[in-house]
Formats: C-alpha cells, sequence, structure tokens
C-alpha cells in the first residue's frame, strides 16, 4: 500500500512538471505571450471594415489636390484630425511650413473677333522657377509630338505652343532652341474622332513623366490642360485660324502651412513604452492641382481604422498614431516629427512603423531603408536589438508569407536580395520612416511593392483605386491590410517584446547622424567690401554622393540614374529640399545625413556633398540674383562635420544665358564632361562674379545656363570625353564670334539655334588659328579643305533656317559642328608640333655652333671665339625666321 502510494505521489510530480513545461506552448508560440489566436479579432475587425477604408479614400481623394498648401489639403488634415480626435485619449498638432510654389492662371483666347476662356493648369517648376510672371500674350500653335519636323514651316518664335504631354522632353530638346515661344500648353493624351471635338481625353502614368519639368532654372511657362478644355483651340487650328491667346500669371513661392497630427492611446500594462504607426495623407502630382492621390490614401486611411480598433480594443503598449504631412517635400513632416522625439525625449520609443500602401500590388514587404536616405547599415542594429527575431516569430505564428513568398524578413534587411531589388526597382520606395532610422532610432516600412502607375499624375483616381482594391484585398484570403494588421497587434500586446533601447544621435561618421544645416544666404557688397545678408531668397539644397562602387543612387523628378561612380540629385523626386530665408537672411534644414567615411564589411563608403543654390526673383519672375561661383563665392559645395553645419551662401545680381541642344554631334549623345570653364572673354580669365548650372549633363539633358552680369562678356569652353575612344576633345567654345556673350540684369537670353552658333564660334577659331601658320607659310589641305566644307555647311543651315527647314538645318550644322572639333584638334597638334620642333632644334643648335665655329675658325682665345658663335648664332637664327614659322 504504501509503495502504491508512493508510486502515486511521483505520477503526479512528474505529471505536473510536465504540464509546466509545455504550457507556454500550448497557450503561445515560444517567444511571445500574445497567443496567435488573439489574432483573429483584429483580422476580423479589418476584414469588417473595408468598406470603411474605402469610405476614407473617396473622401480623401474627392479634395481634387492634397498637395500641401492647397484647399484640399487643408480639408484632408481636418478631416483626418476630426476622426482622430474622436479616437485618442490625446491629440497633438505639430505645425511647420513648407516652401511650395503658388499658381493663379486665367487663358483666353480670341479668334475672328469672340473671346473664350480655357482652363490650364501650372505644371511643376523647373528647379525653381516659377516661369514669366505676368501677361504672356501670342499666337497659338499646335506641334503635336513636338518632333523637329513638327515645326518644319512654321515660326514659334513668341508664340503660345501647344504640344502633346506625351512629346516628353522634346520641348527642351528642339522647341526651344528654335524660338524660344512664350510658352507651352502640355495637352492630356486623347483619342482622336473624326475631328478634335469628337476627341475624348485618355490619361498618362508616371512613366509617361519624363521632361516636362527639368531641374535646371529654365524660365519657360510650362502648362496642363485636359483635351475637354482645349479641343476647341484645336479644332480651330484644324480649319486654319489664328487664334491669340493670353496667359496672366501670378506666381510665387511661399511657405505654407503644414500640420502633423498625432493620436495618443495609452497602454494598459507598459504605457510607458510606445509603438508609432505612421502614414503621410498628402499628395503628389506634376500637375500640383489636380492630385486626387487615391491609392496614396490608403495608407492613411487604413491607420484610422487601425486607431477605432485599439481604441476599443486597448494595447497593452501604448500607440502614437502619426499623419504625417511634407511627404514629398523631402520628408518634411518626418523630420520635424523626428526631431521633436529625439530632442524632446518624451516617448520610450520601441519601433516607427510607417504605412506604405498601394493597391496596386497584393503583398508585404517590410523594409528598414529606402531611397530617401539610402542608409543600409542600420540593418544589423536590427539584429542586434532583437527587432528581426520578434518579427520572424510572429510571422511563423500567423503564417504569414511576404513579398515573392518569403517568409523571413531578413531578406527586406540589406543586404538582402529582396531590398536591393526593390529600393533599385521603384524610385517611389521613399518612407517616413527613413528620417526616425537616421536618428538612430528602429524604423520600418510595411511598404507593398506595385506599380503604382498613376501616383504623381492626376489620374490617381478613386474609381482605378477601387477596382485595384477589390482584386488585391478584398477578394484575397489573406491580404496585406490584414497581415499588417497582425503584426502591429502582436508588437503592441507581446508582454515580451524586449527592444534594445536605440541610441539617438544627431552626428556619426559612419551611417546615420540626425545632422542640422543651418545658413545664412549673402551679397557681397563692393562698396562696403563686406557681406550683407538676404531675406526672402530661395534656396535649394542638393547632393551628390560618391561611392566606389555600382550601388550609387539618386532621383532626378522622380526617375533614378544609377551611376557608376557618382550621382548628383537628393533623395526626394523633386530633386532637391527647397527652403526661403526669413528676415534675417537665414534658413535651416533639419535630418540631413553626414557622410559615411567608414563602411562596413558588405558595404563602402559613402561621400555625402552638399551643394547648395540660392535666388531671388524678381516680378517678371525671372532669376535676378544667384549663386557666386566667382571670387566671393563660399559654402557651394561641402560636407557634413557636425551635428551643426554652419554655411554661408554668396549670390551676386546677374541676368541669366540659356544653351540648349549641347551634345555630342557624333552620336547626338549627352556629353561626359571633362572640364569646363567660363571665361571674361576680353581677359580669357575667371570672372569675378558669375554662377552656373552644368549638371544638367550629368541628369541626362542637353542644356544648361549661364548667370553673369552685363559688364562683363563671358565665354564659355566646354571638352567632353570622345563617347567612341573616350579621349578629351574640345565640345564648345561658345564667345560670340570673339565678342562674348552678354547679359541683361533680372533677364534671360536664349541662345537661339545654339548648334548653328556652336559650330560658327569653332569655325572662327579655327579659321583664325589656321590663318596665322597660313601667314607663316604652313599649309594643310586637308584643314582647308574641312575649314571650306564647314563654311558651306553653315552657310547652307542658315539657309534652311530661313525657310524654317529645321531638321536640315540641324543636320547640316551638326555636320559642321563635327568638323570643326576635328579642325580645332589638328590644329592644337599642329601647333604643338611646331613648338616641339623648334625647342628641338635649338637643342640641336648648341653643340652644332660651337663644332661649327671649330670648324671655320678655330679662334684660339675665349673672346674671339664666344664673338664668332653669337655671329653664327644670329646668323642662323635670322635664316631660321625667313625660312621657318
Amino acid at each position: 500500500m504504501r509503495r502504491s502510494h508512493t508510486k502515486l505521489k511521483y505520477s503526479l510530480i512528474i505529471f505536473l512538471i510536465i504540464t509546466i513545461l509545455f504550457l507556454p506552448t500550448v497557450s503561445a508560440s515560444p517567444g511571445s505571450s500574445t497567443p496567435a489566436s488573439d489574432v483573429e479579432v483584429i483580422k476580423k475587425f479589418i476584414g469588417n471594415n473595408t468598406a470603411a477604408v474605402l469610405s476614407h479614400v473617396r473622401t480623401l481623394s474627392s479634395y481634387g489636390s492634397r498637395v500641401v498648401g492647397t484647399q484640399g489639403f487643408y480639408e484632408a488634415r481636418d478631416y483626418i484630425a476630426s476622426i482622430m480626435s474622436n479616437l485618442a485619449d490625446e491629440i497633438y498638432y505639430q505645425n511647420f511650413t513648407v516652401a511650395v510654389p503658388r499658381y493663379d492662371i486665367d487663358f483666353s483666347y480670341s479668334v475672328d473677333g469672340n473671346n473664350y476662356r480655357a482652363k490650364i493648369y501650372a505644371i511643376l517648376p523647373n528647379g525653381f522657377s516659377l516661369g514669366q510672371i505676368g501677361d504672356i500674350e501670342g499666337e497659338l500653335v499646335y506641334v503635336g509630338s513636338g518632333e523637329l519636323d513638327s515645326y518644319r514651316n512654321m515660326n514659334v518664335n513668341d508664340k503660345i505652343v501647344l504640344i502633346d504631354f506625351e512629346s516628353e522632353i522634346n520641348w527642351l530638346r528642339y522647341g526651344s532652341i528654335l524660338g524660344p515661344p512664350k510658352a507651352y500648353i502640355f495637352i492630356e493624351p486623347y483619342v482622336r474622332g473624326a475631328t478634335f471635338n469628337d476627341s475624348l481625353g485618355t490619361e498618362f502614368t508616371r512613366k509617361d513623366v519624363y521632361g516636362q519639368y527639368v531641374s535646371i532654372p529654365i524660365n519657360t511657362p510650362r502648362f496642363y490642360a485636359r483635351i475637354s478644355d482645349i479641343k476647341h483651340i484645336l479644332s480651330l487650328l484644324e480649319n486654319g485660324k489664328t487664334i491669340k491667346g493670353k496667359i496672366r500669371v501670378r506666381a510665387e513661392w511661399r511657405l505654407v502651412k503644414a500640420c502633423n497630427i498625432i493620436g495618443y492611446i495609452k497602454g494598459t500594462v507598459f504605457p510607458d513604452e510606445v509603438l508609432i504607426v505612421a502614414a503621410h495623407y498628402d499628395s503628389y502630382s506634376i500637375v500640383p492641382e489636380i492630385s486626387p492621390g487615391a491609392d496614396e490614401a490608403l495608407g492613411i486611411s487604413f491607420m484610422l481604422e487601425l486607431m477605432k480598433f485599439f481604441s476599443i480594443n486597448r494595447p497593452k503598449r501604448s500607440i502614437l498614431f502619426v499623419a504625417l504631412s511634407g511627404h514629398w517635400e523631402g520628408l518634411a513632416g518626418a523630420r520635424i516629427f523626428t526631431k521633436n522625439i529625439i530632442l524632446g525625449r518624451t516617448y520610450n520609443v520601441k519601433l516607427f512603423i510607417y504605412l506604405a500602401f498601394s493597391a496596386s500590388g497584393s503583398e508585404l514587404a517590410i523594409l528598414h531603408a529606402g531611397r530617401f536616405y539610402f542608409n543600409p547599415t542600420a540593418g544589423i542594429e536590427y539584429h542586434r536589438a532583437g527587432v528581426l527575431d520578434k518579427l520572424n516569430l510572429y510571422i511563423g505564428q500567423l503564417k504569414i508569407k511576404l513579398y515573392g513568398g518569403e517568409r523571413s524578413v531578413e531578406s527586406f534587411i540589406y543586404p538582402g536580395y529582396a531590398w536591393l531589388n526593390i529600393i533599385y526597382g521603384d524610385p517611389l520606395s521613399i518612407f517616413d520612416s527613413e528620417a526616425f532610422t537616421l536618428a538612430g532610432g528602429y524604423g520600418l516600412a510595411f511598404y507593398v511593392p506595385g506599380p503604382r502607375l498613376y501616383w504623381g499624375t492626376p489620374y490617381d483616381e478613386y474609381s482605378k483605386f477601387k477596382e485595384n482594391f477589390e482584386n488585391n484585398v478584398v477578394s484575397r484570403k489573406s491580404n496585406f491590410l490584414e497581415a499588417s494588421a497582425s503584426l502591429i497587434y502582436m508588437l503592441a500586446n507581446d508582454l515580451e517584446l524586449n527592444i534594445k533601447e536605440p541610441s539617438f544621435r544627431l552626428f556619426d561618421t559612419n551611417y546615420g547622424g540626425f545632422s542640422t544645416i543651418r545658413g545664412r544666404v549673402l551679397i557681397y557688397n563692393l562698396s562696403t567690401g563686406w557681406y550683407t545678408p538676404v531675406p526672402n531668397a530661395i534656396v535649394r539644397l542638393r547632393v551628390i554622393a560618391s561611392m566606389p562602387n555600382s550601388f550609387g543612387l539618386g532621383i532626378y523628378g522622380g526617375y533614378p540614374k544609377i551611376k557608376a561612380e557618382y550621382v548628383e540629385g537628393y533623395y526626394t523626386t523633386s530633386g532637391s529640399i527647397i527652403n526661403i530665408t526669413d528676415s534675417k537672411g537665414e534658413f535651416t534644414i533639419y535630418g540631413i545625413s553626414p557622410s559615411a567615411l567608414l563602411g562596413t564589411e558588405y558595404l563602402p563608403s559613402i561621400r555625402y556633398s552638399y551643394i547648395i543654390e540660392a535666388c531671388i526673383l524678381n516680378e517678371r519672375g525671372e532669376i535676378e540674383y544667384y549663386s557666386d561661383l566667382g571670387v566671393h563665392s563660399r559654402d557651394v559645395v561641402f560636407e557634413i562635420n557636425r551635428e551643426e553645419e554652419m554655411v554661408n551662401h554668396v549670390i551676386f545680381r546677374c541676368g541669366s544665358i540659356i544653351a540648349y541642344s549641347i551634345i555630342e554631334p557624333e552620336t547626338l549623345s549627352i556629353p561626359k564632361i571633362f572640364r569646363l570653364e567660363v571665361r571674361d572673354a576680353l581677359s580669357h580669365m575667371t570672372p569675378q562674379f558669375y554662377g552656373s548650372t552644368f549638371y544638367s549633363f550629368s541628369e541626362g539633358y542637353s542644356a544648361f545656363i549661364v548667370f553673369s552680369r552685363p559688364d562683363t562678356p563671358i565665354e564659355i569652353f566646354i571638352v567632353s570625353r570622345s563617347p567612341l575612344t573616350g579621349e578629351p576633345k574640345p565640345l564648345v567654345f561658345l564667345n560670340n564670334v570673339s565678342r562674348g556673350l552678354r547679359a541683361e540684369y533680372g533677364r534671360s537670353t536664349y541662345l537661339k539655334f545654339s548648334f548653328i552658333q556652336i559650330a560658327e564660334d569653332l569655325y572662327n577659331i579655327c579659321s583664325e588659328r589656321y590663318s596665322m601658320f597660313y601667314s607663316q607659310g604652313i599649309r594643310n589641305l586637308e584643314v582647308e579643305d574641312n575649314l571650306n566644307s564647314i563654311r558651306l555647311y553653315l552657310d547652307k543651315a542658315r539657309e534652311k533656317v530661313a525657310l524654317n527647314e529645321y531638321t536640315q538645318s540641324m543636320i547640316l550644322a551638326l555636320e559642321a559642328w563635327k568638323l570643326a572639333r576635328e579642325v580645332y584638334v589638328k590644329l592644337y597638334y599642329e601647333g604643338l608640333n611646331i613648338r616641339f620642333s623648334i625647342i628641338f632644334v635649338f637643342i640641336l643648335l648648341i653643340p652644332f655652333i660651337y663644332f661649327f665655329e671649330r670648324l671655320l675658325f678655330m679662334y684660339p682665345d675665349i673672346k674671339r671665339q664666344t664673338l664668332a658663335m653669337v655671329s653664327i648664332s644670329i646668323v642662323i637664327v635670322v635664316f631660321l625666321y625667313l625660312m621657318h614659322p
């Protein structure tokens, strides 16, 4: 009996031990105190509230445009704030300002004594140039696709040109060198009926947005018109009518109010631990006034429903729901929010999750870095902090399948191939969480890869979004909304979530550091010999990222350019961060990345060199003051070497000279610049004051601007690497037939038919140099034939221009340009050969004179011997002077 009792006791003890050991496995998977079954409540909520998500998207996209500063943006702000205020325990507003262009446009036209009006819209500015302000008047002409043949028998000088939107950069490539026109109106793509009046508008995608706006401040006004608003004009032009148009433009750069809306829901167990869930609510479009941004609104709409859920089902740790703005102004809202987090230290933030959704995709990717800062080495910190282990645990528990069939987040954290493919494949993969990561925090983007075809266009409409949403979300048993909600639920409720506290930093020498630029814009005052601050100057910040391998990355106007050596641009789709100086001429930009000079075992060093440009626009919208690159220049290119980098930038009063069609005449490709100089045409030295924007070549379009004072004629010398051989060859020597190019204060001077002028200036230089050789008895029959051919080509090119036969004119001028380059090089080497031969002859003369004196005279004393050698030298030099050049 006793033995039986003992046996029973031991059996009970063993049973209890086994029960205790396996109890955690029964209630929850290892490492998580939140049962996977608990997640069903949020999945069910999301599934039942997709109609609410659609309702938010429909409302937000109905405002017409949510570009910061528009009426629709403020309506969206109020709509979101009203919802969040009813759900949050506390609500906060972070107000800040961003610089945006604001337009007021009125377009009218007259034909046969009848007056009409039509609606047109502004296109994004070229750099910080707003185009001409005031009244723009001229005859309306239509050039279709804008190819060179479209201008045949047409004089577009001082005209208002209508051009198809899908013509891309042809307005700059061809139209501007022939006119330039008073303005361009890009016409919405359309399907033509029997007549223009029967035409129906279609649409364009972001793939069609190329070159309609550029980064250099060319002041040519550009507008956009829907076919329904413009087809009457096209019909009249088709019938041979003459139409006079008038565009009244009021425009300015303005600091407008933007706002981050922050809703706080307090946790029940860990109220001091905070999870941030964020999405941006503004939108972006090449036509800022038409930017419905329906697909863009999915992230913020989903966030509002998440907030509703957690207001009812209280999380164990606190959540900050953040509606960010200024996304397309260089993550302005995210940088301001991050600055306040790291300086205020109000919250113990565990993780920042940014909702980067699109209904054009169906799978979820979880990324730690994007294309804004390109800061991938922070990925190793996520391993050390335990973030990835937790996420992988949740993904395994919930049986979530990520983008590309991945079952782990490892591939989405650098150097994972999924991360590389996504980042390099999509120029819109810039995330507000990147600012938090740069500062040393742990930020993740819940990103849905997809084509996003209508982002940045006027056609990101609710109807298109709803169709994609039905196909990629509603109709799928498991979708990215449920997956995202489940992971956020686990993070908010896991009692065993123990993420290492982030180490925030304002400066770091190796990837990271939330630095600040504080600067002043100044004018050098010649009367006082010192610098004067300039209020209300427009400041633009760009960056050159230098890398020793092919990971170089940059975005120009929304499109990436991956290069082998370096990249120019900035991290945003607008290509820059723009600010305006205050009354003291000062400006501040937060959240700037220092260089990563050390690198890691899997990523080389990156050097970020920052470029500042500044200008003042006059009442006509023209640049009156621009960055000085002359002797008084300061802090044009600099690096971040401390937490707060102080810069001083000098501008000067000037006018601009704009040259188009700067290409390689042999291959018609964009030149690879080897050397570029702006000189005083009189002294051939660097001018005291000058500016330029030659970075356009590396961005892929063939135009540049030089800024100078009217009292200083300038010349421009460009040497490029031959696309055929790679050797440096002179490409351009613009000096206006040795008179120099002159600007006018506050006005743009356009080099019309620049391909002819470039060829002509090169021809004149070559002709002058060959005349010097010819006068000395040196002839080269090949050079003479080439010079005659160049003159013939140029004369015929001028004739074709007079006949408005521009294609033939350009062909002839390019042939002349190509020959002139060859002649220039030949004459250069001819001159070198003459110099070297003279040096060689004089070296030989020294022993010759000595031996010649010994042979003829053999004077015994030094005095007579020296006199004889001097006499022989004089005779030989006179003989060579008469017989040799």
